[in-house]
């Protein structure tokens, strides 16, 4: 019969369980573990940094190029926002998860129209799809 400790240790290696502060490696893996942490670091970890890195570059050109764009339009408020969200991107904040902006006409999806516009599938359009360009031809 196995005592109570050594049912508690068995029961915490196979729940991977550990004394609070205990490295759950033993020494023996200690080798792997830093091998795999550095494959993480030169494969994942720091590819993602670099693009993600590559893409906020972009989106501050982006946002300058739209602020001046506003500002030459007269567009004041929305140069002033354009400038605080570049200057809280190129400082390292980073971008919302959400949009936080409010929709201000409230859409119901369902009640937008759906149709595959292969011929057969869907409405008829009402006009010929030539019908919406100038024809300079005629």
């Amino acid at each position: 019969m196995q005592s109570p400790v050594g049912k508690f240790a068995l029961a915490s290696l196979l729940l991977g369980i550990n004394a609070p502060g205990a490295d759950p490696f033993p020494p023996e893996a200690d080798a792997a573990r830093q091998e795999y942490e550095a494959r993480v670091t030169t494969e994942a970890t720091g590819p993602f940094e670099k693009s993600v890195f590559e893409l906020n570059v972009r989106y501050v050109e982006a946002l300058t190029r739209k602020q001046e764009m506003a500002q030459a339009n007269g567009q004041l408020e929305e140069a002033l926002a354009l400038k605080s969200e570049r200057a809280a991107i190129a400082g390292g904040k980073p971008m919302p998860a959400t949009d936080a902006a409010d929709t201000p006409v409230k859409v119901d999806i369902e009640d937008v129209p759906r149709f595959n516009e292969s011929e057969g599938h869907g409405p008829k359009r009402a006009h010929n799809v030539s019908e919406y360009f100038d024809d300079l031809s005629r």
